[in-house]
């Protein structure tokens, strides 16, 4: 990243959105951990102002980099990975 000369906000994240929730299910999933450990709340009768998914607008990372940024698959695949 150092190398381009980019100036100003710039999103790095998956180019996927999806809630916490599916980010958490898939995680399990790749991991053998069990789902029944999570329970599922609306972030609306839980946290104000809270975002219900974990998505930013990545098209201009991509346009710099030249490449598509990772989607929920790699993103979980690359964590369970690292950390376990």
């Amino acid at each position: 990243m150092l190398e381009y000369p980019i100036t100003g906000r710039l999103n790095l994240a998956s180019r996927e959105v999806f809630s916490k929730s599916e980010f958490v299910e898939a995680f399990a999933h790749k991991t053998n951990l069990p789902c029944s450990l999570a329970k599922k709340v609306s972030v609306h009768t839980v946290l104000s102002a809270r975002s219900e998914s974990i998505g930013l607008d990545v098209s201009r990372a991509e346009s710099l980099l030249k490449r598509a940024l990772p989607d929920l698959d790699e993103v979980v695949s690359q964590l369970a990975e690292e950390y376990f």
